[in-house]
């Protein structure tokens, strides 16, 4: 198992809160951002398919990771699964739904939010790209009651993906870590990828 931190979190954060400079009003910053993440998601399969011969990858991901792990399933070829939970798929459009309206408001007047955004934010979408995972290893979960990445996210990928598997809970945000239909989604859908022994 190899662990992506994204651009700008963790110890790649470079400001008082992790993610600040990949969550920033201005989107080409986080095209950036999601980008890079995606070029060292793909760079860390290629490191364990050829550097530790790892014959099966899957990739999993939650949040901004679920639209990185999404976004790297339309772009490499031969993943045995992907994983991606309470994902965004549409950052612009987080950004509308969660901008203050004094925010909107300016964010409106100079174009910020408006059609542009959306077409820069196209090639880190994985809305945009056709999943190049078998569609039985395709897994999706959810959050009913998320504020943040609204299941509204969650679905549009869902349906994009030709609606493979997919899991609800009824929480918020990181609710899924005590969703017990969430602890026993993602070990199924790696027994089912051959990425996991049956237990």
């Amino acid at each position: 198992m190899a662990v992506v931190v994204l651009p700008m979190h963790g110890r790649r954060s470079n400001g008082r809160v992790a993610g600040e400079g990949l969550m920033s009003i201005d989107l080409v910053d986080s095209m950036h951002g999601l980008a890079q993440a995606a070029w060292d998601a793909r760079r860390v399969v290629a490191w364990l398919r050829h550097a530790q011969g790892a014959e099966l990858v899957g990739v999993f991901g939650h949040s901004l990771g679920g639209q990185v792990a999404s976004l790297v399933a339309g772009l490499e070829d031969d993943l045995s699964c992907v994983i991606a939970g309470i994902p965004v798929v549409d950052l612009p459009d987080l950004f509308r739904r969660h901008s203050p309206p004094s925010i909107a408001r300016r964010a409106e007047a100079h174009g910020v939010l408006g059609s542009a955004a959306d077409d820069v934010h196209r090639v880190v979408s994985p809305l945009a790209h056709t999943c190049r995972v078998a569609p039985a290893g395709r897994f999706v979960f959810g959050g009913l009651g998320d504020r943040m990445a609204t299941f509204g996210h969650a679905h549009r990928l869902w349906l994009h993906w030709d609606r493979p598997k997919l899991a609800t809970y009824g929480g918020g945000h990181v609710g899924f870590y005590w969703s017990g239909a969430v602890r026993q989604f993602v070990p199924d859908a790696l027994v089912e990828s051959g990425l996991l022994g049956a237990a």
